[in-house]
């Protein structure tokens, strides 16, 4: 994903973002950059759909009470994909708000964009598995 491209469009629709790269290296693990992430009370946003299957990143997100979404848009360009993110904005809040009680609470979820039968777009818990 352009990180700086979806990082712009976010910003342009009002909202505040942070990019990876301006705060670690490009190839920082991904055990190593969840810890500050969460201790700063953010919510991180990925394409990388391997992060939900790895072992030691599901400990690190659990350890550190990340909440993580990860992005399923295939296909897309940056700009499309952040024009989603923004559509499906509404949704994406009420889950966070569910699921990050009190602003703690680890989970990874899949951001689905609005589509013909889902007109506001979906989120949907990855892990932990309630």
């Amino acid at each position: 994903m352009g990180q700086v491209r979806f990082a712009k469009c976010l910003r342009d629709a009002g909202l505040t973002c942070e990019v990876h790269d301006d705060h670690f290296p490009q190839k920082t693990d991904d055990v190593d950059w969840i810890p500050p992430v969460a201790a700063r009370g953010w919510i991180a946003v990925t394409r990388d759909q391997r992060i939900r299957r790895n072992v030691e990143e599901k400990r690190a997100v659990t350890r550190a009470e990340l909440g993580l979404l990860v992005l399923y848009e295939n296909n897309r360009t940056t700009e499309e994909m952040a024009a989603g993110f923004i559509l499906a904005l509404p949704v994406i809040q009420r889950f966070v708000k569910k699921n990050q009680k009190g602003g703690g609470g680890a989970f990874v979820a899949s951001v689905l964009p609005p589509s013909k039968k889902n007109k506001r777009g979906s989120v949907n818990l990855l892990y932990p598995k309630k």
